[in-house]
C-alpha cells in the first residue's frame, strides 16, 4: 500500500513540474515578444531593461525544473 501511495505521489509530482514547466515556456514567450515591443518605442528603454532581467530569471527558474525532472 505504501509503495502505491508513493507512485501516486511521483505521478502527481510529474505532472506538476510539467505544468510548471508549461507555464513558464509560455511566459518566456510572452516576454520575447515584449521584448520586441519594448525596442520599437524610444520611452520603453526602462521597461526593456526590466525585459531582460525577468527573461534571465525565467531561463535559469526553466533550467532548475529542467533538471528536476531529470
Amino acid at each position: 500500500m505504501a509503495n502505491a501511495n508513493h507512485e501516486l505521489k511521483n505521478v502527481f509530482a510529474q505532472k506538476f513540474n510539467e505544468f510548471q514547466l508549461a507555464g513558464l515556456e509560455s511566459y518566456s514567450k510572452y516576454l520575447k515578444q515584449q521584448q520586441k515591443l519594448s525596442k520599437s518605442h524610444e520611452n520603453w528603454e526602462s521597461y526593456g531593461k526590466y525585459i531582460e532581467n525577468e527573461i534571465k530569471r525565467n531561463d535559469k527558474k526553466i533550467a532548475a525544473l529542467n533538471e528536476k525532472m531529470a
